[in-house]
């Protein structure tokens, strides 16, 4: 969306974390964290994401979203735990849009929130990830990519919220901005996410594609303008548009095999330590893939015959199954919860 807009953007970077009792510098001095989570919703009828005029998909047509990317820095310097990043999808049954309620061309889509789990009680999708010294990145920004493959209905819109949360010990009012010179003597790990801002602020109405937030008054259920319970749109807060820097890998549903024919299922789910396969194609040999949230092929059978697996060996979480006879290509999620 940024390329066809044509005009200058700035491009701010963001500590999250899940209260506000650490500190880092702003423009006017120090101050406490107040963006606790941020996200960025994807429309497709908006041919402001298409790049150089190509819109990929039909916006008549439904689509999958695969995997979303998170492009973030991660200063570790306390590496006794695994720090977490929590991902919430939401569909647009669970959101409300709404169409230029300001008669200024602004429209803006929404989901609820509550303040005493820190979660959108209605998200589609929650997914947990650990990240720890392989996810370091100080020197320049690196990239999370999370399978989420979420089917979503013709011109409907998808919404993803990421949240940040410690493994390990800090303090109120410890600084955990990586930036100062000198850098501050107690050094706390730190994850950072980005946000465009375009400058020429061009409003459509209609146009859903914008940054999600949510800053401290939502977050202690304190805010002054009427927008607790709900994750905040960036252009209400800003009056700019604003967009996370989050990609969504997009594929459309035309001609694709798997789409003609009914997907298998994975049962139990969750499992524990046997996962079994039920589908109305005859199993044949095929080519299987485990995959982890992030996308990593966990395990890899070739020419699998049989109908049940054996998944003792993997740890608890969120795994994807792809299947793959040379005729049908299909994925489907699991659980492993012990």
């Amino acid at each position: 969306m940024i390329y066809d807009n044509l005009g200058g953007v700035d491009y701010f970077r963001n500590h999250l974390f899940p209260d506000s009792s650490v500190q880092v510098e702003f423009s006017n001095g120090f101050g406490h964290v107040w963006k606790h989570s941020m996200g960025q919703v994807f429309d497709p009828a908006d041919d402001n994401w298409a790049i150089g005029g190509i819109v990929p998909i039909d916006i008549t047509d439904p689509y999958t979203v695969d995997s979303i990317r998170i492009w973030y820095r991660y200063f570790r310097h306390q590496s006794q735990n695994p720090d977490t990043i929590r991902v919430q999808v939401f569909t647009e049954p669970n959101m409300s849009l709404y169409e230029d309620p300001w008669a200024n061309g602004q429209s803006y889509a929404t989901t609820s929130y509550d303040y005493t789990t820190h979660l959108g009680p209605n998200a589609t999708q929650v997914l947990t990830i650990l990240i720890d010294d392989d996810d370091t990145s100080t020197v320049s920004q690196s990239t999370l990519d999370i399978a989420i493959n979420q089917s979503v209905n013709p011109d409907e819109v998808i919404g993803v919220v990421v949240d940040y949360f410690p493994g390990n010990p800090y303090n109120f009012a410890d600084t955990i901005d990586q930036y100062l010179s000198p850098p501050p003597a107690n050094q706390l790990n730190a994850f950072i996410m980005y946000n465009f801002r375009d400058n020429n602020d061009q409003f459509y109405t209609g146009f859903y594609n914008h940054g999600w937030l949510i800053p401290s008054s939502i977050r202690y259920n304190e805010n002054v303008q009427n927008w607790n319970g709900s994750y905040y749109p960036g252009i209400a807060y800003f009056n700019y548009l604003d967009h996370t820097d989050i990609d969504f890998h997009v594929v459309g549903t035309v001609g694709l095999n798997e789409n003609e024919r009914p997907l298998f299922t994975v049962y139990p789910n969750p499992a524990n330590d046997v996962i079994h396969i039920n589908a109305d194609f005859a199993i044949s040999p095929q080519d299987i893939k485990i995959k982890d949230i992030r996308g990593r092929d966990i395990e890899t059978m070739i020419n699998f015959m049989n109908n049940s697996i054996s998944i003792a060996r993997l740890s608890n979480g969120t795994y994807f199954i792809h299947l793959d006879n040379g005729e049908i290509r299909a994925t489907e999620k699991f659980v492993i919860a012990r």
